[in-house]
């Protein structure tokens, strides 16, 4: 298990938030706690997702995570492909 945040754990959490809280803007029950419940996984593991600890998730998290929130994989490796993009031209 993940300790310390890497740069693509922090974006792979950036977008799970981002995905939630669009729900979130239209039904409050939207909650970190509600996505766990609903993928089965504790509340503080999925917070810790969306905080950037864990950037290696099991596949089988990753597809539970696009149903419930509503994106594909596909649209997920492209926003953080496109973020991880960024950073490196930042970083030069």
């Amino acid at each position: 298990m993940a300790t310390k945040r890497d740069i693509e754990g922090i974006i792979l959490g950036s977008c799970l938030r981002e995905y939630r809280e669009k729900l979130k803007e239209k039904d409050s029950k939207w909650t970190q706690q509600y996505v766990a419940e609903q993928i089965d996984l504790d509340d503080k593991h999925y917070g810790k997702l969306e905080r950037g600890y864990h950037s290696d998730l099991r596949f089988n998290t990753i597809r539970l995570l696009s149903k419930v929130l509503g994106f594909s994989i596909d649209e997920l490796s492209e926003k953080i492909d496109k973020e991880l993009e960024k950073q490196n031209k930042q970083s030069e």
